[in-house]
């Protein structure tokens, strides 16, 4: 029995209606489906560039030949799914509107009439003024159920007055349904899965299908001038997908943007919408949230005709278009190029080069990713450092080939005024900033980025791109700057030893970095302290390394650790006391092996006024320190 549908916010589900007047004709399935079979292969023969659309099509009228459609409501479900294919085959095919026609023709006859009331046939009727007679004087509501049928496959679908009269593009009996309370909201089909799932539609949902601009406008007209209205979807993962009525009209444009669809997102700008708006929600069901604006559903959508439009009317593509949420409380935020940087959209990202110029962006050094860690941790990027995290190459490539570079040398942030000034100055294109918990800033250059990723393929190939321009590998590539102002800087050779990264350690070995460089150097408001190659080698206990550099040129008399203090005292250590320092048993008794002994000077301290040297042997320091296994390694015969 007819029942009702209560007006709710939580539209759904993707099938299209449309009913027809004449309810008792039919069409002989078969012989259409045939004589459409034919004309698809003899397209096939005379367009390949076609082809791939040509397999879908092929697919479903063989299908639909096995098994024609045999009531009205299986048609429909029928021309539902055909019809994005058709379109699309419309537009690349040049005898498409026939094939099209005979689709048409083929599809749209139904066969069984559903069981409707006096209201549902009133409007399949397009009787305006019975519509309103039988909700006025007879106490029909908006919200009565008036056609409620079942499909072969189990499902139950129900329809209002209002989703009978969109379907039908009736827009008389869409005003007079309007006008006596229904509302754009209204959920106005239900369907009813085997499994018992619940799809609702609302009136804007079942409007945006028709894609009648007359019909999308009656309903703005009704409702609120911006349809912010959500619609919710539950998929068969648990998540649930939240989309405005805008949201819906980006999904489902055809083309990327330039052919069926655009039209509603210009009519729904027009009547208030804003590209900046939130219109798709995901949420998954371990706790992760996506949030996207319109810019950001077009880019994640790769609509590129809709993201010209909406930059069009107001979209910035500095932006925050795209904000996840984790279960952790993590936050992950991008701007329109960082999107497309994710999406590993390439074709997207390359139209998005131009806008960005135009608006005076920067390729180079705008952030284009945020992400916030639960502990306070702030990781900022730019599009080259964001690349280089993914290992998108395609993108480093047309980042390269827009005038990126990955630079050696190190820096520190521009001023707005500067970074204004330097329109994207190829010095800054590599670096990466991020703040810690504790509130220490990270910068990096790309080499450094590489390094910290642990990504030795990219380093290989950033290393061999320094080595043609003629750089040096002792500039610096990471810069940590703590709370309290201590600075830490380091080379690609610093930074690989402090990460472990024997491998990376080994290739700058072999494309000529010293073990006499400064590769660490800390700063703060004692003095600085100075640590070469050789002597992070030794802190860090790479045996294997430390071996090879005394095969070569290191010593273990040699000074590897320099701190000068503020008032200009030097300390320094040789690379025998920074293994005792260390308490590198293993280093000590190789140095041993090398003629290290218990006497040689492994400590000097330097003072300023008056300068005065003060030396200390390897039994002294072993001595203040306790060591009696590094004294008893030194004093072997």
């Amino acid at each position: 029995m007819p029942g009702s549908i209560q007006p709710t916010r939580v539209p759904t589900t993707q099938h299209k209606v449309q009913d027809k007047k004449s309810l008792n004709t039919t069409i002989p399935f078969r012989k259409d489906a045939e004589e459409l079979q034919r004309e698809i292969t003899e397209l096939r023969e005379s367009q390949p560039e076609v082809l791939t659309l040509l397999e879908r099509g092929t697919l479903e009228i063989e299908v639909l030949n096995e098994a024609p459609p045999a009531t009205h409501s299986e048609r429909l479900e029928a021309q539902n799914e055909l019809a994005d294919y058709w379109t699309r085959f419309y537009k690349c095919a040049n005898n498409g509107i026939d094939l099209i026609a005979k689709l048409e023709n083929l599809l749209a006859a139904p066969s069984i009439v559903d069981e409707l009331t006096n209201l549902g046939r009133a409007v399949l009727g397009g009787e305006a003024d019975r519509v309103k007679t039988l909700m006025t004087q007879e106490g029909t509501s908006y919200s009565d159920i008036i056609s409620d049928h079942s499909t072969s496959d189990g499902r139950n679908i129900k329809s209002t007055a209002l989703g009978l009269a969109i379907s039908k593009e009736e827009l008389n009996v869409i005003n007079v349904i309007l006008e006596n309370g229904a509302s754009p909201a209204d959920v106005v089909r239900t369907v009813t899965l085997l499994d018992g799932t619940v799809l609702n539609t609302t009136a804007w949902q079942q409007a945006l299908q028709t894609r009648n601009d007359a019909v999308i406008e009656a309903l703005i007209a009704h409702g609120s001038s911006h349809p912010h209205d959500l619609r919710t979807q539950p998929t068969s993962d648990d998540a649930v997908i939240k989309e405005t009525a805008l949201g819906h009209a980006i999904k489902n444009v055809t083309f990327g943007g330039l052919g069926v669809g655009v039209r509603d997102i210009k009519t729904f700008l027009a009547n208030g919408a804003s590209p900046k708006d939130i219109v798709n929600t995901v949420a998954l069901s371990d706790g992760t949230a996506t949030k996207e604006t319109a810019l950001g559903l077009s880019i994640q959508e790769g609509k590129v005709g809709v993201m010209h439009e909406l930059l069009a009317n107001g979209a910035s593509l500095r932006d925050i278009v795209s904000t996840v949420t984790f279960s952790d409380e993590t936050f992950d935020k991008k701007t329109a190029l960082g999107l497309a940087i994710e999406q590993e959209d390439v074709d997207t990202f390359k139209a998005l080069f131009k806008e960005l110029i135009e608006s005076g962006a920067s390729l180079l050094t705008d952030i284009v990713s945020t992400r916030t860690f639960s502990d306070g941790t702030v990781i900022k990027e730019t599009a080259l450092q964001l690349a280089l995290r993914l290992k998108n190459d395609e993108v480093i490539e047309a980042l390269k080939a827009k005038g990126a570079t990955l630079p050696d040398v190190e820096r520190t942030p521009p001023s707005p005024d500067e970074a204004a000034s330097q329109k994207a100055s190829r010095t800054n294109s590599g670096l990466s900033r991020r703040t810690d918990a504790d509130g220490t800033v990270i910068e990096e250059t790309a080499l450094g980025r590489a390094i910290e990723e642990g990504n030795v393929e990219l380093f290989e190939e950033l290393i061999q791109e320094l080595i043609e321009r003629g750089a040096s590998l002792t500039n610096i590539v990471s810069t940590r700057t703590d709370t309290d102002g201590k600075v830490i800087k380091e080379t690609a050779l610093g930074l690989a030893f402090r990460l472990g990264n024997r491998e990376i350690v080994k290739e700058l070995f072999n494309n000529g970095a010293s073990h006499k460089e400064v590769v660490s150097t800390q700063t703060d408001s004692d003095g600085t302290i100075e640590v070469t190659a050789f002597g992070r080698a030794i802190e860090e206990g790479f045996t294997d390394e430390v071996d090879e550099l005394l095969a070569k040129e290191a010593a273990h008399n040699e000074f590897v650790y320099k701190k000068t203090s503020s008032d200009g005292g030097i300390m320094e250590e040789t690379g025998l006391g920074r293994a005792v320092r260390s308490k590198k048993i293993a280093l000590i008794k190789k140095f041993r092996s090398n003629g290290a002994t218990i006497k040689d000077v492994i400590w000097q301290q330097t003072t300023p006024h008056p300068k005065t040297v003060i030396k200390h042997t390897a039994i002294k320091v072993c001595t203040q320190l306790k060591m009696n296994d590094a004294i008893k390694e030194l004093t072997r015969g």
